[in-house]
């Protein structure tokens, strides 16, 4: 992924086990998760064409479904460390295991990243990316909720001002969600529940040669919140499989501030 804050197409989305990883402000959470480390993932499921139900009810011509580890393929636990010359590094651990009726699933992971920088048109193109992220699961048959929390700042690559010749570009977020997933009646009823709040920074320092200006600065900040309830029906009958069901979506975005050249915009 060379652009941490580009890459937000709504043509994509994510999701981890049932519930999409989304943003209220770009539609896709691509912008936050198109570059997820897979050291908590067991597989990926990716599906191309037009979405059934079964994957919400906006648009998309890619969906990538990730399915975390858990206790029932990974039984254990696991420590990885590692470091490289240019300060790169990895440090991650998981442990999951079952008791009773129930088994449950803990990842801890900092993942920093030095890369080449690129000059471009007499400024600098960073890609650097430092996140922490936690994830943890509990489950049983029928019933589980999923805790995943990331800090993550990254270097924002070329940013989002056409011919600009970048001498900083920076976007830093944090995200908490919740989420529940619930079977019924022999699995033919699920009911899905998902909370997720973003708080961003975006901060941008650059000139526009063409037009003779230099040292212009640019900065947002925005809160997120989103909301999804979700209620499903199946019904196999004979050779086919009838689905029914209901999606209902909160999402709020506030920009709570926004300048250029330190000045504050309106609006």
């Amino acid at each position: 992924n060379f652009d941490s804050y580009s890459n937000n197409s709504k043509g994509i989305r994510l999701y981890l086990n049932n519930h999409e990883l989304s943003s209220p402000l770009h539609g896709s959470g691509f912008i936050y998760f198109g570059d997820m480390e897979l050291e908590f993932i067991d597989h990926v499921e990716i599906y191309t064409g037009f979405p059934s139900f079964e994957f919400g009810v906006e648009p998309a011509t890619v969906v990538i479904r990730l399915y975390t580890k858990d206790a029932t393929h990974d039984e254990g636990g696991k420590v990885k460390l590692m470091g490289s010359d240019n300060s790169s590094s990895v440090l991650s651990t998981y442990y999951t295991d079952s008791f009773e009726d129930f088994n449950y699933f803990a990842y801890l992971g900092d993942y920093s990243n030095n890369r080449d920088a690129y000059d471009y048109k007499g400024g600098t193109l960073g890609r650097d990316q430092h996140r922490t992220r936690f994830y943890g699961s509990l489950a049983n048959e029928n019933h589980s909720v999923e805790l995943h929390a990331v800090q993550s700042k990254n270097d924002a690559f070329m940013g989002t001002f056409e011919n600009a010749q970048v001498k900083e570009n920076d976007l830093e977020y944090s995200c908490i969600s919740v989420s529940t997933h619930s079977k019924f009646l022999d699995d033919s009823l699920t009911f899905d529940f998902s909370y997720v709040n973003i708080d961003s920074v975006y901060d941008q320092n650059f000139n526009l040669p063409d037009l003779n200006i230099t040292d212009l600065t640019a900065n947002n900040k925005v809160k997120e919140e989103g909301l999804t309830l979700r209620l499903q029906k199946k019904w196999n009958l004979s050779d086919n499989e009838v689905t029914v069901g209901l999606q209902y979506r909160y999402k709020y975005f506030n920009i709570t501030e926004r300048t250029f050249n330190d000045k504050p915009l309106d609006g």
